[in-house]
């Protein structure tokens, strides 16, 4: 390498030891001696060297500016900590919602009914005043102004105004409060307001819960604690009042488990079966409720029956608005001592549904299902209902009828099985009867029905040789159909339409005729009501109706009149005009019909639905023939047809 090109790469080395502006000494630095290197113009391989470990000084102007750096970050940091204690403890300026504080003083439990008194505190603690505040008060339902109210107090809003800078203002409510016992109550009190020179609408909520340690309304139930399924019973539901004033609008509403069968109450529901409404409750008044009815389920099963009493609703006056109080009992499930199975026509059904016309028979099958022996046994029935016909009733063998109070009767005395009922014993009675015409002397019975009750009563011994007095009873109910009846007519002389054609009829001569079709309908409700009838090839339909209102219509096909008739109301035809409209025909005799009583309309059926025993019933009648038995003017000789 020339030596030009060596005292170049030597001063490039020596310039990148030194940090810039540091001025060169003369003096070697560090205690080394200079010593001069000879550096050969390529590299060649040398044997490896130990490594040596330099260590590089700082230059004095580098670790002053990063002292400085240090201690100023330092110097930050104590400040920011200073300064945020001293915002922590002492608060300094900041305006915040968190400043604003409500406080209620109140107490934790009131008797339902009582006026509750609760103070509310509000203090802004902000150096800042907060300009226009609103006060909401939401209650829980059963809130009222005064005991006298009648409306419920849903909410309240008062405009407070300005409240200053680190003060307080003070507002007091009275209300009174009505609540199940034992419950919870809660009122929300929310605070809107705005700070000074702020728009941003901001909000404080506090909610204040309290407990009613009393119901303003005593309830108690009586009932057997344990019952047999289909047993009727009886229970009593008993309100008193428990307030200082008059309770206004009162209900008692029961909730009745699966199962139970509502059979009367006194006095009876003002809603349904199961809603009283007892009116105004006077300071320690008194409300009795009887209650009759039955449960059927499992034997050993329970059920829960449920009793609220409370102020009817200002939405819905059938149902409890605001729960004063509440009871429950529960009722077990237990196995009759006997067993009855009661049998209408060989039905088992609870409910019957039969014509007014027909004998009705009932068999009782009995049988023992406990243990022990049960002696003076006895069974009753009781009839009831407006169509009962008091004089077709017939006891079977051993049984005696009763008229005055419509009981039959079985004993030991007619009835040697009653006397000892063994466990495992059986029997059975039958008895009986008929209901009265619906339509019978110019009245309408609406949805009649005959009520069967039997029970059955004995004594066994217990298990300290004590008689007791054992029971069980079970009702049937029996639905009577309407007397739903179709009157078809044909006329020649009368009707609405003026009739021709000679009568007697002539051969392959037309005749015309007109056909009235009435209605009547005894004592329920019938819906879809259609008659139909047929009309043979040699009778033509001429498209003429009386009254035009009626649905009437023709079908070619097959002949076939019908007549939509719809919804009949109980006393059409007996206490209220009959349904009726009328249509004319015409006929066409042929010489194979000489000396003959030709049909004129055939196949005539009326049939609906009975809305109360929810059965499909029908009237069907016999086929009109040219003998128009009807018609005043006509002579039986005019009903064959002449040459």
């Amino acid at each position: 390498m020339p030596q030009g090109d060596k005292k170049n790469r030597i001063e490039e080395l020596k310039k990148s030891l030194y940090v810039r502006g540091f001025q060169e000494s003369p003096i070697a630095r560090g205690g080394f001696s200079k010593k001069d290197y000879g550096v050969a113009g390529q590299w060649k391989e040398k044997p490896p060297r130990p490594v040596k470990k330099i260590v590089k000084k700082l230059p004095t102007g580098e670790i002053s500016t990063f002292k400085k750096v240090l201690i100023a970050s330092l110097v930050f940091f104590v400040g920011a900590l200073g300064f945020a204690s001293y915002s922590f403890y002492k608060g300094g300026n900041v305006v915040s919602a968190k400043n604003v504080k409500i406080s209620v003083v109140g107490p934790v439990s009131i008797n339902g009914g009582e006026e509750l008194n609760l103070e509310i505190l509000i203090v802004n603690k902000n150096d800042v005043a907060i300009e226009t505040a609103d006060l909401l008060i939401e209650y829980p339902s059963g809130t009222y102004a005064s005991p006298d109210s009648q409306e419920e107090l849903l909410r309240d809003r008062e405009t407070l105004g300005i409240i200053g800078a680190n003060e307080s203002i003070t507002r007091t409510i009275a209300v009174v409060l009505f609540g199940e016992e034992n419950s919870e109550k809660s009122i929300s009190i929310t605070l809107e307001f705005r700070f000074e020179e702020s728009n941003a609408l901001l909000e404080k909520k506090e909610i204040y819960t309290l407990g009613i340690a009393s119901s303003p309304v005593n309830l108690s139930l009586d009932l057997f604690k344990e019952v047999s399924s289909g047993q009727e019973f009886e229970m009593e539901v008993r309100v008193e009042s428990n307030s200082n004033n008059t309770l206004m609008g009162m209900l008692v509403e029961v909730d009745y488990p699966i199962g139970f069968v509502f059979v009367r109450a006194t006095p009876p529901p003002s809603y349904g079966e199961k809603i009283w409404e007892i009116g105004d409750l006077p300071p320690s008044a008194e409300r009795v409720i009887k209650i009759t009815g039955m449960i059927e389920g499992q034997e050993g099963g329970e059920k829960l029956l449920r009793i609220y009493t409370g102020i009817r609703s200002n939405k819905d006056e059938k149902i409890i608005g605001t729960a004063y109080n509440s009871i429950s009992e529960s009722i077990s499930i237990s196995k009759p001592f006997l067993g009855l199975d009661i049998l209408i026509d060989g039905n088992r059904s609870s409910e019957y549904v039969s014509d007014s016309e027909k004998t009705i028979r009932v068999d009782v099958l009995w049988s023992s299902n406990i243990p022990t022996r049960v002696v003076d046994g006895e069974i009753e029935v009781t009839l009831s209902g407006e169509v009962l016909d008091r004089f077709s009733v017939s006891a079977g063998k051993g049984g005696f009828y009763r008229s005055i109070d419509n009981t039959l009767i079985w004993t030991k005395a007619g009835n040697p099985d009653l006397a000892v009922i063994e466990p495992g014993a059986r029997g059975n009675i039958n008895f009986s009867f008929k209901p009265l015409s619906l339509s019978g002397d110019g009245r309408s019975l609406k949805n009649p029905e005959i009520m069967v009750e039997v029970r059955a009563n004995g004594r066994r011994i217990s298990d300290i040789n004590v008689p007791e007095e054992i029971g069980i009873s079970v009702t049937k109910r029996v639905k009577i159909e309407s007397e739903l009846t179709l009157i078809p007519r044909a006329v020649y002389y009368t009707g609405p339409f003026e009739n021709s054609g000679p009568l007697s009829p002539r051969p392959e001569q037309e005749t015309t005729y007109t056909i009235i079709w009435t209605i009547t309908n005894s004592s329920n409700t019938i819906s879809s009501a259609v008659v139909r009838g047929a009309l043979p090839t040699y009778v033509k339909w001429l498209g003429v109706v009386s009254p035009p209102s009626e649905d009437v219509s023709f079908s070619e096909i097959g002949g076939e009149v019908t007549w939509k008739v719809g919804t009949l109301l109980p006393g059409i035809g007996i206490t209220t005009e009959a349904r009726e409209v009328a249509f004319q025909i015409s006929f066409l005799p042929s010489i194979s019909q000489i000396n003959e009583v030709p049909f004129l309309v055939v196949d005539t059926v009326l049939s609906g639905e009975d809305d109360f025993t929810e059965t499909l019933i029908k009237s069907m009648k016999s086929s009109l023939t040219t003998r128009l038995s009807t018609d005043p003017y006509f002579n039986t000789n005019q009903a064959v047809v002449r040459e």
